[in-house]
């Protein structure tokens, strides 16, 4: 009753503050002990290595430089959180979800209180079907972190995959209630909207998105999941005069 009562609680105030800006492993990982994590006793030259990996990782760029960083570092920190979450990341984008789904499940273990360390641990299960523990893990993540707003979009993604989209819906709201200047947040509560087929909200969010300038034409061009919309007058006078 309470989890029932809390996400109640959150949905609303989500949906409130949307009104005024839109329309007006194995489950082991959540039962061992947690370790000491490491970050603090990450030495000069190994926090180079771990910048200098993020870095490599953001930009896009070389994926295996990053890794190949990153990897430096856990072998000499092995309980490094920081180091654990990125490189859960990295592997991520890589494709090689089985072994991010390692590193998220020891990133919990190291940080049981760290919210993105176990939203990490529901993309991952997500990805290796692990469905139960996604299931805990988008619950848990979501508790820890209702103040990161800016990681609320990626809550509303693991969501809707796992078939929570009353969810996905609070936690886009939220996103882009706390930042109205996000443009993934637009195109992330948009694509609720359309999967649960309330197009015409789908349509003033997009609206009022690109009437803002924060989306742009080109993101919804190449936008898959609102080839349906793209005609809609609303948005298709929109496009030709930009």
């Amino acid at each position: 009753m309470k989890g029932r009562s809390t996400y109640r609680i959150r949905r609303y105030l989500a949906g409130f503050f949307f009104a005024l800006l839109v329309f007006g492993g194995t489950v082991d990982a959540y039962a061992q002990r947690p370790r000491r994590a490491q970050r603090s006793m990450r030495p000069p030259e190994l926090n180079v290595q771990f910048h200098r990996a993020e870095t490599a990782w953001k930009s896009g760029n070389s994926l295996l430089e990053a890794k190949a960083r990153i990897d430096r570092v856990i072998r000499a920190l092995p309980d490094d959180l920081e180091a654990r979450k990125l490189r859960a990341g990295i592997l991520l984008t890589m494709g090689k979800t089985d072994r991010a789904f390692l590193d998220a499940q020891r990133a919990v273990r190291l940080g049981p209180d760290d919210g993105e360390a176990h939203l990490l641990l529901c993309e991952t299960a997500i990805r290796t079907e692990h469905t139960a523990l996604g299931q805990t893990a988008l619950k848990r993540s979501a508790d820890l972190l209702i103040d990161r707003h800016e990681l609320h979009i990626r809550l509303s993604k693991c969501a809707i995959l796992l078939e929570r989209l009353d969810e996905a819906e609070a936690y886009a709201r939220i996103a882009l209630a706390a930042d109205a200047m996000n443009a993934e947040a637009y195109l992330q509560l948009a694509h609720v909207f359309s999967i649960v087929n309330q197009d015409e909200n789908a349509l003033t969010v997009l609206q009022r998105g690109l009437t803002r300038g924060v989306v742009k034409p080109a993101q919804l061009r190449r936008d898959k999941h609102f080839e349906d919309l793209l005609n809609d007058p609303r948005l298709a006078t929109f496009l030709r005069k930009r």
